[in-house]
């Protein structure tokens, strides 16, 4: 019906069946296109950092929380510099000198169009995000999933700063660099229809013999949905963008 939800589910496949968690007294704000990356503590707890989105009156939403997956406790972090949507968040290593993954929100669009900049959490304790001095080229409502290595995060397609629709696949690795975290982007290159608001899903190489990445659907300039899924293979790499891909397309191949 065209509004925005706030509430929280897990799926359970043991189960086949959906569970809503939303902690009682927590005021999220309803949303879509925030973003989300998984990270690890120092005390080997999971956790879910949630940023941004576009609000029920299509506000871009500086919000951002951090979710315990053991207990579902909920802890509210700072609002980001600026509000965005339909951007991709990078967790970085862990390190041992600092109490949990450092993470980076990238690209996404503003109230004044498409962001360029990058901002940076290093822990939960002293909390502060920073705005390093890099950009990115601009570009929203991108797919992205976790790089099958657990380095870095692989964003499929997207639009570009002007709205086209990207072909466009890239490689972002968050790397400390003293109290902050640089953005490495490398472009993937292989070409397949541009195409934004799609999904991604990586899997590991138990599961395929090779880590790779596979997108499903997505929308094009004209305003057709995309029906065809593609499968990136990432295992032949060298060098960060030195990937050999090869790639299926077809009705739900």
């Amino acid at each position: 019906d065209g509004t925005t939800e706030g509430s929280i589910w897990v799926y359970d496949p043991a189960t086949d069946a959906w569970q809503e968690v939303t902690p009682p007294g927590v005021d999220l704000i309803t949303r879509s296109q925030a973003a989300a990356v998984v990270v690890s503590d120092d005390q080997g707890d999971q956790w879910i950092v949630l940023t941004g989105g576009q609000g029920f009156f299509f506000d871009p939403l500086a919000e951002a929380w951090a979710l315990r997956v053991r207990d579902l406790e909920f802890l509210r972090l700072p609002d980001l510099p600026e509000g965005r949507y339909g951007h991709t968040m990078v967790a970085a290593p862990p390190s041992k000198a600092v109490s949990v993954q450092p993470v980076a929100v990238a690209h996404g669009r503003s109230f004044a169009g498409p962001v360029d900049d990058i901002s940076v959490i290093r822990s939960f304790e002293d909390v502060a995000w920073l705005t390093p001095e890099q950009t990115l080229p601009a570009r929203d409502s991108g797919a992205s999933a976790p790089h099958p290595d657990g380095d870095g995060t692989i964003v499929c397609g997207g639009r570009d700063g002007n709205g086209f629709a990207l072909s466009a696949t890239t490689w972002l690795r968050a790397v400390p660099v003293g109290e902050a975290l640089r953005i490495e982007a490398s472009e993937l290159e292989f070409d397949r229809p541009a195409r934004f608001d799609s999904a991604c899903a990586a899997f590991i190489q138990a599961v395929l013999d090779t880590p790779a990445v596979v997108e499903f659907g997505g929308e094009s300039d004209e305003g057709f949905h995309n029906d065809e899924t593609w499968l990136l293979d990432l295992g032949n790499s060298q060098a960060p963008g030195g990937y050999d891909l090869w790639l299926v397309a077809g009705n739900g191949t």
